[in-house]
Order: C-alpha cells, then structure tokens, then sequence
C-alpha cells in the first residue's frame, strides 16, 4: 500500500497519476482521501467539513444523478467516522492488484502514534505500507502553492505580485498550516520512528528523471514503472524559471533547518545544485 504523504507543490498528484496508469496497480476513487489530517491534526481539520459537506450534498442529490460520484463522496465520509473501513476499502482493492496508492500531502503532519497506528492496521489485514515522501526547495514549494490557489480562484498574480507576498511572509512569518507543510525534517523524522529503513524520500527537482523510477519501482514492489515524465500534474505551466531563494533572505533563514536537513538526505552538492540558485 503506497501512501504519497508530501509535500504540496512537491510532484504528489504526477506521482499519483503515474502510479494510478501503472497496469498492476489499483488505486483508490480520488488521489487524497484526507481522512487521518481531518481526524488527528488541528490546523488540517477544515478537511473534516469538507468532507462533511460533500457528503451532506450527495445525500441530497437523486443515486440516479452522478451515481459514482454520491457514493464516493459517502464512503468518504464513512471512512472518516469508522477509519476501518479505509483500510478494509484498500485491503480489498489489494486483492484485485498487488500495489495500491493514495496520496495525501498533509499527511506529513500525522504525529507519530498515529502512523504507528496505519502501520498497524493495514498489517492486521496482511499490508505492507510503503510511504513515499517529496521534498521540494521550501522558498519555490511555497510560491507554487500561492500561484496554483491564485490559479484555483481565476484570479490573476504577476511576478511582482508573487515577488511582494513572499517579501511580507519573508517579513510577516508563515502560519502553522504552511509551517507544518515545510517542516520537512519533523516530517521524515516521525516516519522513520514507525518505519525505520522502509521510507522513500525522493527530491522533487530529480524524480522526474526516468533513471529515478528504478529507485521507485523497486522501493514498491514493481519491476518497472512508465508514465509521462517530461509532463507534470497541477503544475505552474506558465510560470517563469525557478525564484532565486537568496532574493528572500528572512525566509531562508526561516527554512535554514530544511535546507541542512535536505543536505543530509541529499548531499550538499544536489541542494547547492537544485535548492540554492545563484
């Protein structure tokens, strides 16, 4: 079971998509279930009403009308209220395919008793979890972040409007929920405490090379993987070359932690190559 578990702006729904095309794999009815955040982190629980509200309006809505649709958005919601039947749900789709995949990025924030307790769910039913998390230069994560929800909201963001919005969030501060979303080093660390060795951390700016999927299909279970890896998912199509982090110094020493911490993981080279542009 692979569980996709960060970050935002970082690859997840490409990772998601490729995996979800791959012939032996079976993935779940939508890429983020966003049922353990809701249930178990404060800053992520707006995920909680969402999926309350969906549900309330498939219930108004005829099982005649977007059939598929009412009943996902239900059996969310019952994943939400009894959390075993998200992993009865995945245990089943495991006995039609031997690899499935779910991706919720703010998962990363899961404290560790709850990851304990995935871990220990799905091996009562006989699976192996198989998390993945991406890391992302912070400073270029977090502008991909403002640009897709200006993009969500078909409202238009120059490069000087991105430029001043990252200047009074250098100046400002970020909130907890950003906060949690580039606390890469906290993320990786709770993992490692439920899965030791059993964890791929893969660096965003490398993964969409072909040579990267050997690594991943061999950390899952496959003997390979195909996908579009000249293409990307919810990606900033239009948006300019990478942001030069140094213009923003407040926020890189804000990220001055995951900046060390992707140094470790990575080698000070890849960072100095990808995360430090001159």
């Amino acid at each position: 079971m692979v569980l996709i578990v960060g970050t935002q702006k970082a690859g997840t729904s490409w990772l998601w998509k490729t995996l979800s095309d791959c012939p032996l794999v079976r993935p779940g009815f939508t890429k983020e279930m966003h049922i353990f955040d809701a249930l178990h982190v404060e800053v992520f629980k707006g995920y909680r009403r969402m999926i309350q509200v969906a549900a309330h309006a498939a219930l108004r809505t005829s099982p005649v009308e977007a059939p598929e649709g009412r009943a996902n958005a239900l059996r969310r919601a019952n994943f939400l209220y009894q959390p075993a039947l998200y992993f009865d749900y995945f245990a089943a789709l495991l006995q039609e395919q031997p690899v499935s995949v779910e991706a919720t990025p703010t998962y990363m924030g899961l404290p560790v008793s709850v990851w304990a307790e995935i871990k220990g769910q799905f091996a009562s039913r006989g699976v192996r979890v198989a998390p993945i998390i991406s890391l992302r230069d912070p400073v270029n994560r977090l502008a991909s972040d403002i640009r897709f929800k200006h993009r969500r909201e078909r409202k238009a963001l120059s490069d000087q409007e991105l430029d001043q919005r990252l200047q009074e969030l250098s100046r400002d501060g970020i909130n907890q929920y950003v906060r949690i979303c580039s606390d890469y080093r906290s993320a990786v660390e709770r993992l490692r405490n439920v899965f030791g060795d059993d964890l791929l951390v893969l660096m965003y700016e490398e993964f969409f090379e072909t040579a990267e999927t050997e690594r991943l299909a061999s950390f899952i279970g496959l003997d390979q993987i195909s996908g579009e890896f000249g293409s990307r998912v919810n990606s900033d199509k239009k948006s300019p070359a990478p942001l030069k982090p140094r213009r923003y110094p407040g926020m890189v020493d804000l990220f001055r932690d995951q900046y060390d911490f992707a140094g470790d993981l990575f080698g000070d080279d890849a960072v100095a190559r990808y995360w430090f542009r001159g």
